[in-house]
């Protein structure tokens, strides 16, 4: 039965790239149920959504918060990662039809999607913040935040209701039995409330606290037994090296460290293989395209699981032996809803694309030849431009930069290929992406060893492509990465072996570059990514990665 229901019809609007996002007429919905049910920790919200002022339709990338009126405080998020009313890190996929989409906030069913603990509803007001990306224009923040109804707490009276309950429970009346396995477990326990000896002789933490560690193999048959001179305070992280450690009548070493990231092995076949890769979220899960040297061909791989920790499903995408397909650079996006890759032909010496049929990847693939006038293909980078792939290259026959943009979204029409920068030899390290809903190119001008940005004058790059020097301060302008950052060009790349970062003044990056050193100590800079984490610039590259604090950056 349904005890609460309210729904309010308001309007925002935010402007994305020179076009108007409207989300219109949503809907929010708590439920509450009778007394002997639980309240589902669920907010149902139904919206449509509009670029352009026409309903969109497609795959749609979303980013929900939860927070106080004042907006710098966050009670909730889809991934759990929003602080003082940020945008999260990770987005839900919605699918959007004619402008219509709907999801509940709160199923941890969904990728990217936490519940929503009734315990937010304890603060007096709260709003719902929104983030949205049409996959064309990046994410923007819809304005103004949705203020939620009182029946939104619910889910708050509900658990009141409970405690109010609890309390009527005579002490001693719950017995073990009427526990259900796994209802008591860390986060029930108060810290100190188990004693080692209300433990198992043979548990592993007592073994720790009294100086024992047992190591078990990954199937929990046991092994060996290490003795240390005295106990720990507390359970240590333990590392030892991989396969079996020799026994010997002394014991072995053991690393007692921090804990710290596993990796994942993608693809553990024959020769050697990872070379110019490139990561992309595809259907939810993380997913790469690389070259395998040892069968000379270009291949794509995607995890079972979202966080990347399961098996990978490799496929290889084009080649047959020896044609060294993908060698030097690949670029993987998702076009159209279905990933795609941008690469180079070594031996032929041309630009490529492939797309899947399916949106996982997991169906056949279909390459095309983009460019094959000359050397060409070389710093491939692609990405989605009013939904058709659009890719920027090094055209080294001619030393030119190069743009070519697809008629169609799945790749099959005609190519539109034009030139960007024909002056001296331009174009290496070219990096691609939309600006102020344009394409824009940041990259390295070798006659003159400078680093230069160009944009196009219009949404589909069929119009003049302005240009400009960013920074020239020496040799400056390998390895860039273009993104966009608190809605302005940005870019991380290569000066004299440092690691350095510019931003623009303006959304269209017209304005004042302003250019800061990062790491003044690094010789290997290759591979240089730049992208927004927590809403803030962070860059990965041959020494580290650099995440900005305000200010200041920090090295990790």
């Amino acid at each position: 039965m349904e005890l609460g229901r309210a729904s309010g019809h308001r309007r925002a609007f935010a402007a994305i790239s020179g076009c108007s996002v409207a989300i219109l007429g949503f809907v929010l919905h708590w439920f509450a149920v009778a007394d002997a049910l639980a309240v589902p920790q669920l907010i149902n919200f139904q919206g449509r959504v509009q670029v352009g002022g026409v309903d969109f339709s497609g795959p749609g990338l979303f980013k929900f918060a939860l927070v106080d009126s004042l907006g710098d405080t966050t009670h909730w998020s889809n991934d759990g990662t929003s602080a003082a009313g940020t945008e999260p890190s990770a987005a839900v996929s919605i699918a959007v039809t004619n402008g219509l989409y709907s999801v509940l906030l709160g199923d941890a069913t969904i990728p990217n999607m936490t519940v929503v603990p009734a315990t937010v509803f304890t603060n007096d007001e709260v709003l719902l913040r929104i983030w949205f990306d049409d996959g064309t224009h990046g994410f923007q923040r819809l304005e103004p935040d949705q203020r939620i109804a009182a029946v939104g707490y619910a889910m708050m009276a509900a658990n009141a209701q409970t405690a109010q309950v609890a309390q009527t429970v005579p002490d001693g009346a719950i017995t073990s039995a009427k526990l259900a396995t796994g209802a008591v477990g860390a986060a029930q326990l108060a810290d100190g409330s188990v004693t080692v000896a209300k433990l198992n002789a043979s548990s592993g933490i007592a073994r720790v606290q009294t100086g024992m560690f047992r190591l078990l193999d990954r199937v929990g048959v046991n092994r060996y037994d290490v003795t240390f001179p005295t106990a720990f305070s507390g359970l240590p992280f333990v590392t030892t090296s991989q396969g079996t450690p020799e026994v010997t009548p002394t014991g072995f070493s053991v690393e007692i460290e921090a804990p710290r990231g596993e990796a994942n092995v993608v693809d553990d076949g024959p020769g050697s293989k990872g070379a110019w890769n490139s990561l992309a979220v595809v259907a939810g899960r993380p997913a790469i395209s690389y070259y395998d040297d040892h069968f000379k061909d270009l291949k794509f791989a995607i995890s079972d699981h979202p966080d990347g920790d399961d098996a990978w499903t490799v496929t290889t995408v084009d080649g047959a032996g020896g044609v060294q397909v993908g060698r030097r650079d690949t670029s993987l996006r998702v076009v159209g809803g279905r990933p795609a890759i941008g690469y180079y032909d070594h031996v032929n010496e041309t630009l490529k694309f492939a797309i899947n049929a399916n949106a996982d990847g997991s169906g056949a693939w279909t390459n095309t030849t983009v460019d094959a006038t000359g050397a060409v293909g070389r710093f491939a980078s692609l990405v989605e431009i009013g939904g058709r792939p659009a890719i920027s290259y090094y055209d080294s026959g001619n030393s030119d930069l190069k743009f070519a943009i697809n008629a169609n979204a799945d790749g099959s029409g005609v190519w539109a290929i034009t030139a960007v920068d024909t002056s001296g030899d331009v174009g290496q390290y070219g990096s691609l992406a939309v600006v102020d809903g344009r394409p824009a190119i940041s990259y390295y001008d070798e006659g003159n060893r400078d680093l230069k940005f160009a944009i196009n004058a219009s949404a589909d790059g069929s119009g003049v492509w302005v240009i400009s020097v960013v920074d020239s301060a020496g040799t400056v302008g390998q390895y860039t990465s273009l993104a966009v950052v608190d809605g302005r060009p940005a870019i991380g790349y290569n000066s004299t072996s440092q690691l350095k970062f510019a931003i623009n003044a303006d959304s269209t990056g017209s304005g004042i570059w302003t250019i800061r050193s990062i790491d003044g100590n690094s010789y290997y800079l290759h591979s240089t990514t730049l992208a927004v984490v927590n809403g803030k610039p962070a860059i990965t590259y041959g020494g580290g990665l650099a995440v900005s604090e305000g200010e200041r950056s920090k090295r990790c």
